[in-house]
């Protein structure tokens, strides 16, 4: 007779200690993904409670959520595994530790520690399962390394232009005086419009002024991986050691942390105590906090006590400027016609900008040619002929959300809210089809973005316009939209 695990909070757990979950552990480590094996069950304890009933106690609570949600496959798992081991069905309940539980059990000193190496890399926590996805909104993978220093991003390398000006004075300001002036500063914008090379600079510049500031700059999936390597190894006061007691803490992509309740909360105790004590914060993120519709309430509106600035893609003219500034840092005589020719086709990505005048330098150096003219810029640049028009690489989620709600006559929570009724629910599917059609969103993606909705709930809603996109009213509603995005 099969039985169905148990989720509920820790209230403690009686019955005899049993080394059957020592023997199902070590029987689960050699079957299944280690990603998966070292983030949610390794360090966990397992008591017999009663006849043929297993109480697990989660090493810590984001183990707890990560089995509740993404590896509920686990729970079969040790289900087939006890049976295999005792020949009898077994029902698994699985319960998270309390914060205080938590935090002295990570806080313990290790006894019996053996006096042997640290262990290899092989056997440290590997990065958990849902980290190997790309969150929301991302386009390009990330490391989960530190963040490296690179000395090309400088504030004297990094034009200065109107669509990315506020952030660029609001960056100098915090550094000038920091925790003072804008604390959190918020930067957000598109993928490869600098927001990195804005943050690089600033930490330069810190450090310089400062020498003896503590700065720290990271991403939000290294802070993830940090954390749940200092619950499992026991060493989160030495993890919040190290983030908290800085003058500044810079911290990437913080769209990362959308659906990690218990990474969003050491993230905002974090934050609370930087910000408390007077020192500097600042975040980039691909969009407004706001619209980061799995991010804790309070974390989002500490967020947005600060200075939100944005960055956007240039425009022509500015593109023009950029390109310039760069063919003159390299010293490479570029013909006019040839600055022209690259700012008109990329005009997205500043990272693809610049990346293409390089591979046009390149060509041109290994050709022997002093001069780079249009003729060996449009054979280089061949191969990466964008495949789709201009505009949509300039378009951003915010910018559909915000075009869908006016034309409409809805508000964007609206749109990503949770009501169902027919006012709100065509504009939602239209937002949710051009996210798919002008961004090349996947539709994990796009229901992350609209509330954590269910994966079949954005593809219904998708097929549904793609089957009604040539009716006149839809048909319409979509030109006049796309007319809307364009200007």
């Amino acid at each position: 007779m099969g039985s169905t695990s148990v989720f509920r909070s820790h209230e403690g757990a009686s019955g005899d200690s049993s080394d059957l979950w020592q023997r199902c552990l070590d029987a689960m480590e050699q079957s299944l993904p280690r990603p998966a094996f070292e983030t949610c069950l390794r360090g966990s304890v397992g008591t017999v409670a009663a006849p043929g009933r297993m109480h697990v106690l989660m090493p810590h609570g984001y183990a707890f959520e990560q089995i509740l949600g993404r590896h509920r496959s686990l729970i079969e798992a040790a289900r087939c595994e006890m049976r295999a081991l005792t020949q009898q069905d077994w029902h698994v309940e699985f319960t998270a530790p309390s914060r205080e539980e938590e935090e002295a059990r990570a806080a313990a000193p290790m006894i019996d520690a053996p006096s042997t190496p640290a262990p290899t890399a092989a056997r440290r926590m590997a990065p958990p399962a849902d980290m190997a996805e790309a969150p929301v909104l991302r386009r390009g993978a990330r490391t989960t390394a530190p963040l490296s220093d690179d000395p090309r991003f400088t504030f004297e390398r990094l034009v200065t232009v109107p669509t990315n000006q506020l952030a660029v004075q609001a960056a100098r300001q915090a550094s000038e005086t920091p925790g003072r002036t804008f604390n959190p500063l918020v930067i957000y914008g598109d993928v490869g419009l600098g927001k990195t090379h804005l943050m690089q600079a600033l930490k330069h510049l810190m450090s310089g002024a400062r020498p003896r500031a503590r700065v720290v700059y990271t991403s939000s999936e290294t802070f993830t991986n940090e954390l749940v390597e200092a619950f499992q190894e026991r060493r989160v006061p030495a993890f919040r050691k190290k983030y908290r007691q800085v003058d500044l803490l810079m911290v990437d992509d913080i769209e990362f942390l959308v659906g990690k309740e218990r990474i969003q909360e050491e993230f905002y105790h974090t934050f609370e105590q930087i910000a408390a004590s007077g020192r500097q914060v600042i975040l980039t993120c691909d969009r407004p906090p706001q619209l980061l519709t799995q991010l804790q309430e309070r974390l989002c509106s500490r967020l947005s006590s600060g200075l939100i600035a944005d960055i956007q893609a240039p425009t022509f003219e500015m593109r023009r400027e950029i390109l310039a500034q760069r063919s003159r840092e390299s010293n490479a005589a570029v013909a006019d016609e040839v600055i022209e020719y690259i700012a008109e086709r990329f005009s997205g990505s500043v990272r693809n900008l610049e990346g293409a005048l390089v591979r046009v330098l390149a060509v041109a150096n290994a050709s022997g040619d002093r001069v780079v003219r249009i003729g060996l810029a449009q054979r280089a640049l061949e191969p990466l002929s964008p495949t789709r028009p201009s505009r949509q690489r300039r378009v951003t989620l915010h910018d559909i959300l915000e075009k869908v709600s006016h034309y409409y006559h809805v508000e964007v929570d609206d749109l990503i809210g949770a009501r169902r009724d027919r006012r709100f629910s065509t504009p939602r599917h239209i937002a949710m089809y051009l996210a798919q059609e002008l961004m090349r969103m996947r539709c994990r993606e796009i229901s992350e973005a609209f509330g954590g909705r269910d994966y079949s709930t954005v593809t219904h809603a998708i097929k549904k316009i793609v089957a009604q996109r040539e009716q006149p009213n839809i048909k319409n509603d979509l030109s006049t939209i796309a007319s809307l995005l364009e200007g």
